[in-house]
Formats: structure tokens, C-alpha cells, sequence
């Protein structure tokens, strides 16, 4: 807990002590926010009904010397005096208690968001006659005319839609993922944040289909008939085989890593490399210039596995990729934005535990607040 907030505590508790005894209104800030979220209770303070439980439950506990140690940690070099009499310091127990409290209590929040497991988002479809369903499972598939969710083999959702050569909009949020099995039985597995564009039925002259985000796909072979993916700028084709593709309009990298078969990438029709097993396609917007390196596909294709692996990778990237699994906005100190790490994580465990597997490194240090924002700072 931050002990900035311990130390508003004892203020927004000595002034409210002084409007009861004085009868006249604070003009802080913090203790008009507090009055004001706290309404129930300072009209209890007010009508001093609660006074005696107080008094009772403050002689029953040790607080001279947690609250002399919270002081301390404020300030040092100064000492702590603590009436234990009269109306006021029993009143800046109770409030001050009371304050802690509270924010404790939005720490139990922060906990218990972080403590949720993570892939339960829905994503939604937006199919080419402009209807919006939330689809309730992770699988869809295109089946003649309609569009099809499923769960454990049993349909979920039934869409119907008329239009072949129009394109639905697959949305896959962050904290979610989607499997989605086209009409030609290629099978696309999409990863948080993402939007895929795709027909209900693909012409004879080529399958396409247009990609936001990441996705593994392993495309059924057709060699009369290529299978684009349209990344913006750049295009992959294909005949049949397996790969990832990642191509978040956010970054500025985009990466193809080959799993099997071979494929082709293209830039404004211009070819730029052809690729082989285990090797990585990496292209840098800003400089417009790319790179093929071999790579561990491991790294790579790790989500679809459920893992994270990490190999020599920084703090900064890391936290990029877990913020957007467990949706939550995570903010790296400068400092240590280029520690690097190696290591595997499950991505199917609550975020406390992957903060915690990160915190054994004795490096690090996180703070979970309750609006889904964590700070990650080097550990003192």
C-alpha cells in the first residue's frame, strides 16, 4: 500500500476530529472527497453513536504502536505523540482506522481482479449484413450459408447469412481468444486484440482474408487456389501449411514465423522473401526494411499452447504481452524497461500468479491497484 495513503489517513482523521469538536468545516480536499464517500459514516461521527464500540474496540487492540511505526515510515526523524484520551483522539482512531480500512479494502479489489483467471472475454461477429452477435464460445465455423459457434460439439449460436462475397468481422478483445474453422477447413486460431476480416464463401481465384492483430493458421491445402492474408502493407500467400502471423496495427514489427510447407511474402505485389521452416519473417514499418532469421518457433507459437516463453526477452515486452491476455494496462519504470528475462509461464493461471513467479527474480516489484493498472518498479 502506498504510505502516502497511511499519511492522508491520519489527516483526513485529525481534521474530521476538529469539525466534530468545533462544529466548523474543514476545507481540505481530501476530507471533503472523504465525507463524501463516506457519508454513512460521518453522520455516525456526528451523532458520536458509534463513540463507545470505538473506544471499546481501540482498548481491546495494540494501535499506539502500529500507528508510532506508520509514522515512522513517513517520517523518520520526527516521533509520533498519540493521546489515549478524550473525545478527539478516540475520534482520530476511529476515523483513521476507518481510512485504512477503506483502503484496504480497495487493495482486496485490486487482488481480486488479478485473481480471476484469464480467457473469459467474449468476442463478437459482424456479419456482412451489419448484425452484431456475442458469441458465447471460442469456436466458430463457416458452414454453407451460416456461421456457427459451438461448444463441446453442440451448436451454440446459429447466424445465417446471405451475402457470399461480403466480409464478417470476427473481434476477438483483449483477455479473449477464437478459434475459427473456414469453409475450406483451414483453421485459424486468433489471439487477444485481434480482427479478422473473412468471406462465408471464397472464389475460385484465391482465399483471402485480412488480419489485425495475431493468428496461427493451418491452411488446408489447395495449390490451384492460394491463400492470401492481408496484413495492410504486406500479404502472405500461401498454398497450404502452417504459420503465425503477427500484425498489431499498434507496433511497429511485423513478424511471420513458418511452422511448415513454405510461404511468400509480398509487398505491394512485390516479392520480398520466401520463407522456410523455423525461419522468422520480421518487417519494420518505420524503416520500411526486414529481416529473415532462424528462430525457436517455441517463442513464437507459445500462445497457442496456452504458455508464455519467454527467451532473453525484456521486462517492457513482456508486460506487453501479458497486458493484453489479462487485459489490464500495465506501466514499466524507465529503469528497467530492458532487464531481460527467460522463463515459461502459464497463460491460463490468474495474473497474481504470474507476478509472483516474476517477483521470486528479486528484481521486481508490482502494484495491483483496483482499476485494473499495475506499476511495475525495481524492487528496493
Amino acid at each position: 500500500m502506498d504510505i502516502n495513503k497511511y499519511k492522508e489517513s491520519i489527516q483526513i482523521a485529525e481534521e474530521i476530529s476538529k469539525e466534530i469538536c468545533t462544529g466548523k468545516d474543514s476545507t481540505s480536499r481530501l476530507v471533503k472527497e472523504w465525507k463524501k464517500n463516506s457519508a454513512g459514516l460521518y453522520k455516525e461521527l456526528q451523532q458520536q453513536q458509534r463513540l463507545a464500540e470505538e473506544m471499546k474496540f481501540r482498548d481491546s487492540i495494540e494501535l499506539e504502536g502500529p500507528l508510532r511505526n506508520i509514522h515512522q515510515r513517513i517520517s523518520p526523524s520526527r516521533k509520533l505523540f498519540i493521546r489515549t484520551s478524550g473525545i478527539a483522539a478516540s475520534l482520530i482512531l476511529a476515523v483513521a482506522l476507518t481510512s485504512l480500512w477503506l483502503w484496504q479494502k480497495e487493495e482486496r479489489e485490486a487482488v481480486r481482479w488479478a485473481s480471476t483467471v484469464p480467457g473469459k472475454e467474449p468476442s463478437s461477429i459482424i456479419t456482412c449484413d451489419n448484425r452484431t452477435v456475442t458469441l458465447k464460445e471460442s469456436r466458430l465455423s463457416v458452414v454453407d450459408n451460416q456461421l456457427i459457434s459451438t461448444s463441446d460439439g453442440k451448436k451454440d449460436i446459429t447466424i445465417t447469412v446471405e451475402q457470399d462475397l461480403q466480409l464478417n468481422r470476427l473481434v476477438v478483445p483483449t483477455g479473449a481468444e477464437q478459434v475459427l474453422t473456414l469453409e475450406d477447413g483451414t483453421i485459424v486460431q486468433i489471439n487477444a486484440a485481434s480482427e479478422l476480416l473473412f468471406p462465408t464463401h471464397f472464389t475460385k481465384q484465391a482465399r483471402q482474408i485480412q488480419l489485425a492483430g495475431e493468428a496461427y493458421l493451418k491452411v488446408k491445402a489447395d495449390k490451384d487456389n492460394p491463400f492470401i492474408v492481408h496484413l495492410g502493407t504486406l500479404d502472405v500467400q500461401v498454398t497450404g501449411t502452417a504459420f503465425n502471423v503477427k500484425a498489431y496495427e499498434e507496433e511497429n514489427e511485423i513478424s511471420i514465423a513458418l511452422v511448415e510447407g513454405i510461404i511468400s511474402v509480398y509487398k505491394e505485389k512485390q516479392l520480398l522473401a520466401e520463407l522456410l521452416p523455423g525461419q522468422l519473417f520480421t518487417f519494420r514499418k518505420d524503416e520500411q526494411e526486414y529481416t529473415v532469421t532462424d528462430t525457436d518457433l517455441s517463442t513464437v507459437t507459445d500462445w497457442t499452447e496456452d504458455q508464455f516463453i519467454f527467451y532473453n526477452e525484456t521486462i517492457e515486452n513482456i508486460m506487453h504481452k501479458i497486458s493484453r491476455w489479462y487485459n489490464v494496462n500495465i506501466s514499466v519504470d524507465e529503469k528497467i524497461k530492458n532487464v531481460r528475462y527467460t522463463g515459461i509461464l502459464s497463460r491460463k493461471q490468474p495474473l497474481v500468479k504470474i507476478l509472483d513467479a516474476l517477483r521470486m527474480t528479486d528484481e521486481l516489484e508490482f502494484d495491483i491497484q483496483a482499476d485494473k493498472k499495475i506499476d511495475v518498479e525495481r524492487k528496493n
